[in-house]
């Protein structure tokens, strides 16, 4: 019995379950999950700060990754480019130079072992 004439080629390939695929993508689900709820902390805690205790918070992770961030690579990144209005005048205050080294599409900011942060890291 054939399958043409209902929609399905001899060309198509049955799909198949593949469990690393799906590993992966509930991985980067819950990895997601995780970052958008440490942003949500780290913006709730720092609302309020002032504007040099952003940059700190800002040369502090620079320090910390070694090279100057974009702000998806930090918690709160988003917050401080909208406070700056862009990721220039943040990095101009802060007296980093602009990154220019490539980021994930995800862009997740760097975790550790020892990164019980809940946004307070200064």
């Amino acid at each position: 019995m054939t399958m043409e004439g209902y929609g399905v080629s001899k060309k198509d390939k049955p799909h198949y379950f593949d469990p690393q695929k799906w590993k992966q993508q509930k991985l980067e689900a819950m990895t997601d999950a995780a970052v958008r709820q440490k942003n949500a902390a780290f913006v709730a805690a720092h609302r309020s700060d002032t504007d040099e205790q952003l940059i700190a918070y800002v040369r502090q992770s620079a320090q910390e990754l070694g090279h100057t961030p974009y702000p998806r690579e930090i918690f709160g990144g988003a917050m401080i480019y909208e406070r700056f209005g862009t990721w220039s005048k943040v990095l101009n205050a802060a007296g980093l130079p602009y990154p220019t080294h490539k980021v994930s599409e995800r862009g997740w900011p760097h975790l550790s072992s020892d990164d019980e942060r809940t946004g307070s890291r200064f």
